[in-house]
C-alpha cells in the first residue's frame, strides 16, 4: 500500500512498505550498534540515520524519532531535518519549528527556507516573511520567489 507525504509546494513523496523492511532494520540495527573504533561516529552516524529510515518506513515513528533526536542533539544537521520532516508529518510543528529555528539560526539556510514554509502552514505569514527576506537580503534567489508567495 502506497501513501503520499506532502512535503512543500509541489513536492510529493511515495512511501511504499518493502517485504524485507524487517530484515534490512535488524541488520542496520546490528550496524548501528557494531561500528568498528577507528570509523565509530562516520558509521555509527550513517548506520542509525538508516535504522530510523528503516523504522520509519516500518512503522516505528517512536523508535525512529527517538534515534533522529539523538543524532540532532549530537550536532547531525542532516538527522535533525529528517526529525523536523518526521515531526511535521506526524502533527509536532510546533516542536518541528523549534528545531528548524535552532538550526536557521545556526545559518543553515536550508533549514530556514524549510522554517518559512512550516510557519505559513502554521498561519503565521509575517514571521515566515520575515525569514525569507533576511535569505533574501543574503542573495536567497529561491527566497526571493518565494516573498512573492507570501
Amino acid at each position: 500500500m502506497a501513501t503520499w507525504t506532502d512535503y512543500g509546494p509541489g513536492r510529493r513523496r511515495r512511501r511504499v512498505r518493502h517485504p524485507g523492511a524487517g530484515q534490512a532494520t535488524a541488520r542496520a540495527r546490528g550496524s548501528a550498534r557494531a561500528a568498528r573504533p577507528g570509523q565509530r561516529w562516520l558509521n555509527n552516524w550513517h548506520a542509525k540515520r538508516q535504522l530510523a529510515r528503516l523504522l520509519r518506513e516500518g512503522g516505528d515513528l517512536d523508535e525512529a524519532i527517538q534515534i533522529l533526536r539523538a543524532l540532532a542533539d549530537a550536532g547531525d544537521r542532516y538527522a535533525a531535518q529528517q526529525l523536523t520532516e518526521l515531526l511535521y508529518e506526524h502533527g509536532h510543528l510546533d516542536e518541528a519549528i523549534q528545531i528548524l529555528r535552532a538550526l536557521a539560526d545556526a545559518s543553515d539556510q536550508d533549514a530556514a527556507r524549510q522554517l518559512a514554509w512550516l510557519l505559513r502552514k502554521r498561519g503565521d505569514l509575517d514571521e515566515a516573511e520575515q525569514v525569507l527576506r533576511v535569505l533574501a537580503d543574503a542573495g536567497d534567489q529561491d527566497a526571493a520567489r518565494q516573498l512573492a508567495w507570501c
